[in-house]
């Protein structure tokens, strides 16, 4: 479930490739927003496979990618919920991992060096040049790569640098993508963690990070920052 919608993937009888479908929350007809079947008819290759599918933040556009290679890297597109149809914009040789601004205007998307190393997070305003696009983090620490999602409330980006046995995560704002990255903790080999943005979750009904670590546990432990 997303804002007025929900949301689900099936195979269709016959089919070898999965399609997306959504219907209203307060009930109605469901609706096939994009059909992978079709999309590895069309294309012509013995191979396909999605990198990404998220709705924007207002329900109206689908970023999706798709890889009809095997490369591991994907062009990515946008398409009207509305009309069903593709926006011009497309941005090849993306990797996995994406995310929505707040306002449904730009979106957050991967890209990797000549080692296929996911190195880089870009930012991509719909309607705009891909010259125009921002760089927004780098890391050229070839024991590293990024994986981008975004946190369940849709406040963050959140950027994992993901190492041998170590992590390091960075938090863009997606309300404000001009404000500074702000990196939670500094890399140290041996400790992991994730988090999760909690919205009134702290004793004071203040926002918190609901933190997984192995920092000062002999496997995994929750804990909660400001």
């Amino acid at each position: 479930t997303q804002g007025d919608w929900v949301y689900r993937r099936e195979t269709a009888p016959g089919a070898e490739y999965d399609r997306l479908l959504r219907r209203p929350l307060a009930g109605g007809d469901e609706v096939v927003l994009l059909d992978l079947q079709a999309v590895h008819d069309a294309g012509g290759t013995t191979y396909t496979r999605d990198g990404q599918l998220e709705v924007s933040p207002d329900g109206r556009l689908l970023a999706w990618s798709v890889d009809l290679d095997g490369d591991e890297l994907y062009t990515l597109r946008f398409r009207s919920l509305e009309t069903g149809a593709d926006l011009d914009e497309v941005l090849p040789e993306t990797y996995y991992g994406g995310a929505w601004s707040a306002d449904s205007t730009t979106f957050l998307y991967v890209r990797t060096d000549h080692a296929m190393r996911p190195f880089q997070v870009w930012s991509h305003v719909l309607g705009t040049p891909l010259e125009s696009d921002t760089l927004l983090l780098e890391d050229l620490d070839e024991r590293l790569e990024y994986d981008l999602g975004s946190t369940r409330s849709g406040r963050y980006a959140v950027a994992t640098l993901l190492g041998r046995g170590f992590s390091e995560v960075t938090l863009l704002d997606l309300h404000d993508l001009s404000a500074a990255p702000v990196a939670l903790r500094p890399r140290e080999v041996d400790v992991e963690y994730h988090v999760e943005h909690a919205p009134g979750f702290g004793p004071d009904g203040s926002d918190v990070l609901l933190v997984t670590t192995n920092l000062d546990a002999p496997e995994f432990r929750v804990a909660q920052a400001p």
